[in-house]
């Protein structure tokens, strides 16, 4: 501890006002440490949860439905403006396994450029070929996707509704599989995991795709078996009709209409299923604006359900367990920015420490909120391991894949908070689509097409000027032999350097 004062006072002696807001900054620091210590016990829970299933015998599928009494389903593909990847969902729709005439496919469609053309003239084909396939063409766009699948809701003809947006791909059984649950009167939303067209297509895709698999693989999965509330994530799903309509059905007040409408149909005592074995692929963005665009929509979604939806559930009769779990699946995206908090207090406390060497030992005895932060590289190496390579090329794998999904989780709080924030106080917001370019082979090319990337966004160039600034705490650390805040200072310089470059480079 001495070490820290032989460095000359009147050196900093224009930093000596932040000293007068000690108590302040150090309370907001502890406050982000205990914020993410709370978030990795629900995290290590439904671990817990992944676990005890993976000890089980596990759960077999339902028995199929008799080929003679097949229900009549209708598969709705929310599309608009996807001129690369319309015609492929329209495909692999019109190619499942299921009776043409207990099969109806509505293409809802909002385009506004050629990709209505590209849709209409495959559309035509499936409809020579005998599939019953209608293209619904809105002009408005009034609503955006809720607006667009409540519309053809209004004149679907099936008992049961699966939703597909237009970059899946879903399997050929995936309606026999999915369908058999809902002998159960109770189930109302069958949801399937999200599989990767283009996970190895780029550093990018495949960290990307490590996240998405921490989700679906390891938390919806713990959700699952403990019996918690469970997301309809977009895509990927069935819904039994009569559960939508007695859950108010689509709503374009969230933009997160499928986790707005899911939760409500659980309050009102549904049951969802998810089943990890039934895959559904899709494309993940292949750039960092898509990315960020794509996460922007998802926090600031969330944050307008939360607002919604938080004090009905708050006010539920639920299990204990049950309404825990819907509240931190809500209110996780807090950690997000509690990660950020503590990068901010971390600069000036490191100043403060040098100044009142009291506050070294507090930032050590809340630190360990930092320490939490290994969940996700944990996570990771459990999909890896699990499902992607296992034996001794998993070392090698997780070893390429940490750094860019450390400067991803430790680089993507700012705008994470920037849209938790718009969404608690904003108004309902635009739709901002995540251009898909049909990229599957390492061959592909993007740059060149349609909906790429063209300008830089003010979020970004506020990465960019974070990033100095943890260069700055960075350098205050090692010159006031601060060595305990140095890791997380170089972490946070990685992370918002690596997020801000791919950003302006449109990588």
């Amino acid at each position: 501890m001495g070490s820290l004062h032989t460095a000359q006072p009147g050196r900093y002696q224009h930093r000596e006002a932040v000293v007068l807001f000690a108590p302040i900054i150090f309370s907001l620091y502890a406050l982000g440490a205990v914020i993410i210590t709370v978030y990795t016990l629900g995290e290590l829970h439904l671990l817990y949860y992944y676990y005890q299933r993976h000890r089980q015998a596990g759960t077999p599928s339902p028995k199929p439905l008799d080929a003679a009494n097949l229900p009549l389903v209708t598969v709705q593909v929310a599309m608009y403006n996807e001129l690369y990847v319309a015609e492929h969902i329209i495909d692999a729709c019109s190619q499942l396994d299921y009776p043409h005439d207990r099969l109806e496919i509505q293409v809802c469609d909002d385009s506004t450029d050629e990709s209505y053309d590209v849709a209409q003239r495959r559309i035509e084909h499936w409809r020579a070929q005998g599939v019953n396939i209608r293209h619904l063409h809105r002009k408005d766009r009034s609503g955006y996707k809720a607006g667009a699948l409540a519309a053809a809701t209004k004149v679907a003809s099936g008992e049961f509704v699966a939703i597909f947006d237009a970059d899946f791909r879903p399997p050929q059984d995936f309606l026999r599989r999915t369908l058999p649950y809902f002998r159960d009167r109770h189930v109302g939303i069958v949801q399937s995991r999200w599989g990767h067209l283009n996970r190895t297509y780029s550093v990018l895709t495949y960290v990307q795709a490590v996240l998405l698999d921490m989700f679906f693989i390891i938390e919806h999965k713990g959700r699952a078996v403990l019996g918690a509330f469970l997301r309809f994530n977009g895509s990927g799903g069935v819904w039994r009709k009569k559960c939508l309509d007695d859950s108010g059905g689509w709503s374009a007040d969230t933009l997160c209409e499928d986790l707005d409408l899911c939760y409500r149909a659980q309050l009102r005592g549904w049951t969802a299923v998810y089943d990890d074995t039934i895959v559904s692929p899709a494309e993940v963005p292949v750039t960092m604006s898509d990315f960020k665009a794509q996460q922007y929509r998802w926090v600031k979604g969330k944050a307008q359900v939360i607002r919604k939806l938080l004090p009905a559930i708050w006010a539920a009769r639920l299990p204990p367990a049950v309404k825990i779990h819907a509240l931190f699946d809500l209110l996780n995206i807090f950690a997000g920015s509690s990660v950020l908090v503590l990068g901010l207090c971390s600069v000036p406390l490191t100043y403060i420490a040098w100044k009142q060497p009291e506050y070294y030992r507090y930032m050590a005895y809340v630190s360990f909120g930092l320490s939490n932060l290994i969940i996700a590289p944990w996570f990771a190496l459990i999909v890896l391991k699990t499902y992607y390579t296992g034996g001794a090329r998993v070392t090698k794998e997780f070893f390429t894949v940490f750094p860019p999904l450390v400067a991803t989780v430790v680089g993507m709080p700012l705008f994470q908070t920037a849209a938790m924030v718009d969404g608690f106080f904003g108004g309902a917001g635009s739709f901002h689509k995540t251009a898909k370019y049909n990229i599957t082979q390492l061959t592909d090319r993007w740059r060149d097409k349609l909906y790429s990337p063209k300008r830089i966004s003010g979020t970004t160039l506020a990465e960019g000027v974070l990033a100095v600034f943890f260069m700055y705490g960075t350098w205050l650390s090692v010159t006031l032999h601060n060595w305990g805040a140095l890791p997380f200072q170089v972490a946070l310089v990685f992370g918002y350097s690596y997020i801000f470059l791919r950003s302006v480079l449109k990588a």
